[in-house]
């Protein structure tokens, strides 16, 4: 028989989840507004389960960390044309962009950036550029285009941004204070002007 695994994502019409079987895990899509159509198989069988899969804010775009070497991203309507990129050594998270043409991706505390060409396109400028060597695993994301994380080598409360759409050099925003121990579950507005976080 085929087991489920209970780790779906939806983008309200669409529900991705995957899938085992004897010959190995699949990653597959079902509509949710559409019953007279039956699931599909995205991905190919693989000995590895999916880590991570992430719709875009549009639900139009889909990224999927398939293995510890490989990211999968395109458009879900049309996975065939969906394109893979490698990513050594990947354990990943992965963040979209409000626009969905950015893709943030961290791998232990390097963060990464992924380009599409412009909104009506699904082409990738080039594979994942790197923006930071120094991310805070538990503090990072979009705020607006600004991709904001903390410092994991000095204090996760030294912020930084960077402007996605200019490739900025990262950008200080946030001067940690003298904590009486260690910042815990940092929280920034939406806005990324204000945060609160446990001390």
């Amino acid at each position: 028989g085929v087991q489920t695994c209970a780790l779906p994502i939806s983008d309200r019409a669409t529900l991705v989840y995957p899938r085992v079987s004897e010959r190995g895990w699949q990653l597959f899509a079902e509509s949710l507004t559409d019953e007279t159509t039956k699931p599909r198989a995205l991905t190919e069988f693989n000995s590895e389960m999916p880590s991570e899969w992430r719709f875009s804010r549009d639900g139009k775009q889909l990224a999927v960390v398939e293995s510890r070497d490989t990211v999968v991203v395109g458009p879900i309507a049309e996975w065939k044309r969906a394109e893979r990129l490698p990513f050594p050594n990947i354990a990943a998270s992965l963040s979209w962009s409000p626009d969905g043409r950015f893709l943030a991706c961290q791998e232990k505390q390097q963060l990464y950036l992924l380009t599409r060409e412009d909104s009506d396109s699904d082409r990738y400028v080039s594979d994942f550029q790197m923006v930071s060597e120094s991310c805070a695993s538990r503090v990072w994301g979009w705020r607006g285009m600004q991709l904001i994380f903390g410092d994991a080598k000095t204090d996760a409360t030294n912020l930084y941004t960077i402007d996605a759409e200019s490739h900025s050099q990262p950008a200080q925003i946030v001067q940690a204070r003298a904590w009486g121990s260690a910042p815990r579950e940092i929280s920034l507005s939406p806005d990324g002007n204000q945060m609160a976080c446990l001390v």
